[in-house]
């Protein structure tokens, strides 16, 4: 039996792969990083063997706060000058 976690115990998570972004829920990276590649797949089937190939270290995988923000954004410059 497969159990999913509740929608409450998943975290947001950004998954960038080349020029390519994602938005999905999750309990941890590794789990984002599943099911980003399951979701990347489903936007681009030409590519699927591509994305189920490529190393996982050529993801990005960035929490996202509640707030909408990701964790290790940081303001442009210019503002505050």
């Amino acid at each position: 039996m497969v159990h999913h976690p509740k929608k409450n115990q998943l975290q947001r998570f950004h998954v960038t792969l080349g020029h390519s972004r994602v938005t999905v829920f999750a309990s941890n990276e590794a789990s984002a990083l599943q099911v980003a590649r399951q979701q990347l797949c489903q936007e681009m089937p030409r590519m699927w063997d591509v994305i189920a190939a490529t190393d996982a270290s050529r993801f990005q995988i960035t929490p996202v706060t509640p707030h909408g923000n990701s964790l290790n954004a940081t303001l442009p410059n210019s503002l505050g000058s």
